[in-house]
């Protein structure tokens, strides 16, 4: 959806490693402290991925 010109996101240094066409990635230089994170999802979602990190925390 950025690349489509619908907005901006924030996302892990490893994402910026990749290349998009359209989407310029920008370090956040000012921001001495980790950004907080927190996500949501679906109680009934089966997904290995997601799975696999809820039973890391």
């Amino acid at each position: 959806m950025v690349a489509q010109g619908y907005g901006v996101t924030i996302v892990g240094q490893a994402t910026s490693l990749i290349e998009v066409p359209g989407v310029a990635f920008q370090p956040i230089l000012d921001e001495p402290d980790p950004v907080a994170f927190s996500a949501v999802w679906s109680p009934r979602s089966r997904s290995p991925a997601l799975r696999n990190m809820l039973e890391r925390e």
